[in-house]
């Protein structure tokens, strides 16, 4: 697994359109990776939903006030409401991501045999 960074993004993003037949400079690519950035914040920070039809949702949502503890002393401490962002992951993204799971097969333990019933 890899982190990838914007500027992995941009490349990768590139390669995509190159694959659809659009030659575009990188620079134009970042910029529009921008534009989406900013105006999805503005969008949001207006309270509105953000839906990429098969992909997700973007939304706020106010989280409540709610009593927490504080980890190093066990002391009890009031967390206040705040306003966050969620995504809600779409039908086609959600499908795609389980299709290409593969669960990894544990390797049988060496020196034991198999008990007979």
């Amino acid at each position: 697994m890899e982190n990838i960074s914007k500027k992995k993004l941009i490349d990768l993003t590139q390669e995509n359109l190159k694959l659809d037949g659009l030659t575009l400079s990188k620079l134009f690519v970042d910029s529009v990776i921008n534009a989406l950035q900013a105006t999805i914040a503005e969008q949001l920070n207006k309270g509105n939903k953000i839906e990429l039809r098969d992909f997700g949702i973007f939304k706020t949502a106010i989280r409540a006030a709610r009593t927490g503890r504080n980890m190093q002393t066990g002391k009890a401490i009031q967390i206040p409401e705040k306003k966050v962002v969620t995504f809600k992951v779409g039908s086609a993204l959600k499908r795609l991501i389980a299709d290409s799971y593969k669960p990894e097969v544990p390797a049988p333990k060496k020196g034991k045999k198999a008990k007979k019933k």
